[in-house]
């Protein structure tokens, strides 16, 4: 990359605006990822194109990098209601971190954390089926609709299962009842699924 090349990528007219100019797009970047999770695909284009822009930032005005101090781990041997919590925590610390950063790698690093985060949700959510097969074709659930955690959490409250009592309850409403009549949670858990076979998620993370 030339710095012609690097200066058209971030729509700079010379050296002098550099700074600016890559502190407003990484800007415009973390408003589209904190307002409302993308779908991962979003994520993984916009991880890409941060790396092209931090590359040619980085070759006109290199930066020190910037350690990272957060993990996005959670135990998924925690019950679902457990789980979540531990969710909102890291989703939490993500986002603080992603918002603060002014590093493009740090920002880089806590887009793929938040990946890995939500990868772990579909997960977790996935396994609530209890290892059935469900043709998830039957179901209209929109990959494109974000899950909310908190209505999940709230479906839970209000329902008192016990978690080995939890797909049980899923497998019913699956068997019984149309998309519109389910629960949150079911649908969620649907959406989960679908989200795991369209991104192509191992299970195994």
């Amino acid at each position: 990359m030339t710095e012609s090349e690097a200066l058209h990528i971030l729509k700079c007219s010379s050296v002098d605006e550099v700074d600016d100019a890559f502190e407003e797009l990484l800007f415009n970047f973390k408003g589209k990822v904190l307002q409302v999770i993308p779908p991962l695909k979003i994520l993984e284009a916009t991880i890409k194109k941060i790396e092209r822009i931090n590359e040619a930032y980085n070759l006109i005005a290199p930066s020190l990098p910037i350690q990272n101090k957060i993990s996005s781990h959670i135990n998924d041997n925690l019950t679902l209601i457990d789980f979540l919590k531990g969710y909102q925590i890291k989703l939490a610390e993500i986002k603080l971190q992603l918002s603060s950063s002014e590093n493009g790698e740090l920002f880089l690093v806590s887009i793929r954390l938040l990946i890995d985060l939500q990868k772990q949700l579909y997960i977790k959510l996935t396994n609530c089926l209890g290892g059935e097969l469900v043709d998830l074709t039957k179901f209209e659930i929109k990959l494109s609709e974000n899950i909310d955690v908190f209505k999940i959490q709230k479906d839970l409250k209000e329902l008192q299962l016990e978690d080995n009592k939890i797909s049980e309850y899923i497998r019913k409403q699956i068997n019984e009842l149309d998309s519109k009549d389910m629960s949150y949670l079911v649908k969620s858990v649907l959406n989960s699924a679908k989200q795991i076979v369209f991104n192509g998620i191992r299970r195994e993370i």
